[in-house]
């Protein structure tokens, strides 16, 4: 999905088959050829990736750099720094008193979020050169209630922007809310063949 302005567009589709049934393939396989597919538009002057750490493998990290697209992307628990520190290690033993109170317009324009930020720069395993920003409610929330973003985007780039970017993965949430509520996605009365089945969730994404 692409946000623009006020509009939310879907951009490519792939059904998740069941697991060990014919065709079957994960999810991050199915991600990685969307971005193998994705053509941007002629007057596309930067493509960004935004992801959660459900997504971010080191295959798709590879591939979203390879393609030359920028990233912000949640970074999964299991992945660790060259130094060997985990990630709750960033977030553990980072300088106290370094946060930054923000105010974040978030998907509803006229709203703001307050967070606690801060930024660092780190080195990733098989990503290289990252900014590592944290982003957490309260001053005071411990590692399980902080976020911890990656980039490879400069580090002049504000950690302020970096949020803000992130925090637009909402817009897929309420996409798929008006899936459901609107075009009644996964309520469609079909046979059990697996291709009309197929169809019916690509409709109802078309409309």
């Amino acid at each position: 999905m692409a946000p623009w302005d006020v509009y939310r567009i879907p951009v490519d589709v792939a059904l998740v088959q069941r697991t060990g049934g014919p065709g079957y393939q994960p999810e991050t396989a199915l991600l990685r050829q969307m971005l193998h597919d994705f053509r941007p538009p002629a007057w596309c002057q930067e493509v960004l990736v935004v992801a959660d750490a459900a997504s971010a493998s080191r295959a798709i990290v590879a591939l979203i750099h390879t393609r030359g697209y920028g990233s912000v992307l949640a970074l999964p628990r299991t992945w660790t720094f060259t130094t060997g520190n985990a990630r709750k290690d960033v977030v553990t033993h980072r300088p106290r008193g370094k946060e930054t109170q923000m105010r974040i317009p978030t998907v509803n324009p006229p709203r703001r979020r307050t967070l606690w930020v801060y930024a660092k720069r780190a080195q990733r395993r098989h990503v290289g050169d990252v900014t590592v920003v944290l982003s957490k409610c309260r001053r005071h929330h411990g590692p399980q209630q902080t976020t911890i973003l990656v980039t490879h985007r400069p580090e002049t780039v504000p950690a302020r922007e970096m949020v803000g970017v992130y925090l637009r993965r909402w817009w897929s949430e309420l996409l798929v809310k008006e899936w459901k509520g609107v075009v009644g996605l996964g309520q469609h009365r079909v046979t059990t063949k697996a291709d009309r089945l197929a169809r019916s969730v690509v409709v109802a994404i078309m409309a």
